[in-house]
């Protein structure tokens, strides 16, 4: 869908193809723009949400409350006390969608014509080379 959208209805973006970065930094940036997008965006939603959830759990946990009683700002609050409660489970998901990531680079680079680490990975599997 991204490439029907950006790349052949509205020409923004290159639909396959790699550019060498050292010969071209803008077109390096726009061929692997979509490839990006839609690796990262369903991953960065599952993120956000399970970082949102487990944040609106701890502000409402009885050290908060003493923080802001204290009279600290609430940024204060939210980035230094809050955030280094709620890290731990989001870095735990984080590991856990790097498999995701694997399986889903491989579909990807597939789709824009792309030889990386997902046609590398593809690769071993076939060659049954696992390690």
């Amino acid at each position: 869908m991204l490439i029907l959208l950006f790349a052949r209805t509205l020409g923004w973006f290159p639909s396959s193809g790699f550019a060498d970065p050292s010969v071209s930094l803008e077109q390096a940036l726009s061929h692997a723009f979509l490839p990006s997008l839609a690796l990262g965006l369903g991953l960065m939603a599952h993120l956000t949400r399970m970082t949102r959830s487990t944040m609106t759990g701890i502000l409402g946990q009885e050290f908060i409350r003493v923080g802001r009683a204290k009279g600290l700002k609430e940024r204060t609050i939210v980035w230094r006390y809050a955030l280094a409660n709620a890290i731990g489970p989001v870095i735990t998901v984080a590991g856990l969608q790097v498999g995701y990531l694997f399986g889903s680079i491989i579909v990807i680079e597939t789709a824009v014509q792309l030889h990386g680490m997902g046609w590398l990975t593809y690769q071993a599997l076939l060659n049954r080379d696992i390690p």
